[in-house]
């Protein structure tokens, strides 16, 4: 009589990616560039894998004032690792709810819009300056993770340009920052 053990598959992890894909975008109307996810989850109810998400275009940055890393794979998902830091990814969470690669995912990362940034810069230097800026972060959304930090340039017509440094100071996205080059410092 022989007796045979069944091994549990690996799950696939190209339906994964692509889903998170897909519902990353509708529900935040930007382009994901690639979603990479660990190998060797097991396709079994309660099996986690940790996977990256990479927005297209330089939407994100997780401190832009760091050289842009090289770009990932070409395709929209990939398996494959891309040749990026995991620092500029988004950490996802996905957790597979049977043996039939049924799953939910959730994002690790807090994201900060950086319009409200720029919204905040402006109203500080109303209320400080009693002026109405220009403000540019070059960014549109920045990764909450502490001490992350990016730059921004305020143009004012009375004072000319100014950086201002933003600071990240919590996984929640709250923000300090500071005129780190403008007319008080020159």
């Amino acid at each position: 009589m022989a007796i045979m053990v069944g091994c549990v598959p690996s799950v696939d992890l190209k339906p994964i990616e692509n889903k998170i894909k897909a519902e990353f975008e509708t529900k935040t109307g930007r382009s994901v560039k690639a979603i990479t996810c660990e190998p060797g989850a097991k396709q079994a109810k309660g099996e986690r894998v940790s996977c990256d998400l990479f927005l297209a275009h330089q939407q994100l940055s997780s401190s832009p004032e760091q050289p842009s890393p090289p770009s990932a794979p070409q395709s929209p998902t990939s398996s494959a690792q891309p040749d990026r830091t995991p620092a500029d990814a988004l950490k996802v969470e996905v957790e597979l709810t049977d043996n039939q690669g049924n799953f939910n995912w959730k994002l690790q990362d807090s994201l900060i819009n950086v319009v409200e940034v720029e919204a905040k810069i402006k109203e500080e230097f109303d209320k400080q300056r009693r002026t109405t800026p220009e403000v540019d972060c070059q960014k549109q959304l920045i990764i909450a993770r502490a001490d992350n930090s990016f730059t921004c340039t305020v143009e004012e017509l009375e004072y000319g340009p100014s950086t201002v440094k933003v600071t990240v100071k919590d996984g929640q996205g709250t923000v300090d920052f500071e005129l780190v080059d403008g007319p008080e410092n020159r």
